[in-house]
């Protein structure tokens, strides 16, 4: 899932913290400085404690999508704990799995599949005119269409 481990997930962490903000990343092509080092690693340990904490405390919602039965979780973290907790979920699970959160009355929606999921991610995602890519695709709904899908 993540090409290079650890790294990559504290690389994509850490650069997160600047999205719209080059002035402040250009610095880092001459050099990781020390201090830097330092705070990914204290981001590392506390995406690890949210994850751990998300992988034993929530449960799934069901919802029907088309003809498919999909597992729901209220996850509202940013990447790349959304990204973990999703393939940790979908390999659970065996299936293709939703991640979301309600912002006033929309619903946004992260799928997430491995490889051999049928329906994969992207084919959730288009069933509400999302997109993405087979194994991470994203979609939003109103969360009046949200709450008539859940499995009763």
């Amino acid at each position: 899932i993540w090409k290079y481990g650890d790294e990559s997930k504290d690389a994509y962490s850490y650069l997160a913290l600047f999205t719209n903000k080059p002035e402040e990343i250009l610095p880092l092509f001459d050099g990781i400085p020390q201090a830097t080092l330092a705070s990914i690693e204290i981001l590392r340990s506390s995406n690890d404690r949210t994850v751990s904490y998300y992988e034993a405390k929530i449960e799934p919602v069901r919802i029907i999508i088309g003809n498919n039965v999909v597992s729901v979780f209220n996850v509202t973290d940013p990447d790349p704990i959304k990204s973990t907790i999703g393939n940790i979920f979908s390999e659970k699970e065996g299936e293709a799995i939703a991640l979301f959160n309600i912002k006033g009355d929309e619903v946004r929606m992260s799928f997430r599949s491995t490889d051999g999921c049928n329906p994969s991610a992207l084919e959730l995602a288009e069933i509400f005119g999302g997109g993405g890519h087979r194994n991470a695709a994203g979609a939003k709904i109103t969360l009046v269409k949200f709450i008539s899908l859940i499995q009763k």
